[in-house]
């Protein structure tokens, strides 16, 4: 009798179980349909043994693969520096919220300014050198500039200084700090907003 053996898969497939039969090979993990081929993902991902196509990255991500048969997970999407996320699509990538940034690729949260400075609306900024602006709590007393270590651009950074006890300000970039309304009070400085008065006290 003629001896039987089992012939490999082109590549680019696999099958998905033992004793599979003719027609039963598949995309392999790290490969994609297209049309009638499975083919490398490139600039996307296959995390699965299936005839569908790669899932995408999302735009603002960068595909950490080479597209050989190694894109075979969603890690290989990474945020671009300044935003966050997972990098697949649709979930995609953020950009950092207000007083946040994010000066490097791959993460899932965004970095706070500290101390007197913040950004002012949500950004893509990749550096806390974008911390430029005055605070909660502080008000501008001058401007000053700096220069982008990386870019070599010229930024312009508000000088702040904090708001005196009895004020608050509650804004960003401010060049005065406000008054606390009759019944409230703050008894410190760099308050973002004043406390009610204890019960028939003024």
């Amino acid at each position: 009798s003629t001896t039987q053996t089992c012939r490999a898969c082109s590549t680019g497939y696999t099958t998905v179980s033992a004793g599979s039969g003719p027609g039963s090979c598949v995309c392999a993990i790290g490969y994609g349909k297209d049309g009638s081929y499975c083919v490398a993902c490139d600039g996307s991902y296959s995390d699965s043994e299936s005839n569908l196509p790669c899932d995408q990255c999302h735009s603002d991500a960068i595909v950490n693969c080479v597209g050989n048969g190694d894109c075979n997970s969603s890690s290989v999407c990474e945020c671009e520096a300044g935003y966050y996320g997972d990098g697949t699509y649709p979930a995609g990538c953020d950009k950092c919220p207000a007083g946040q940034y994010q000066d490097q690729q791959g993460q899932l949260t965004c970095k706070t300014c500290t101390g007197d400075l913040t950004t002012l609306a949500p950004s893509s900024y990749g550096s806390n050198q974008y911390c430029n602006k005055c605070a909660p709590g502080y008000k501008i007393t001058g401007t000053d500039f700096y220069q982008n270590a990386t870019t070599g651009q010229w930024i312009m950074k508000d000088i702040c200084s904090p708001c005196d006890a009895g004020q608050f300000q509650d804004g960003i970039s401010q060049t005065d700090c406000k008054e606390c309304p009759a019944g409230t009070y703050s008894d410190s400085q760099a308050a973002t907003a004043c406390t009610p008065c204890g019960d028939n006290l003024t």
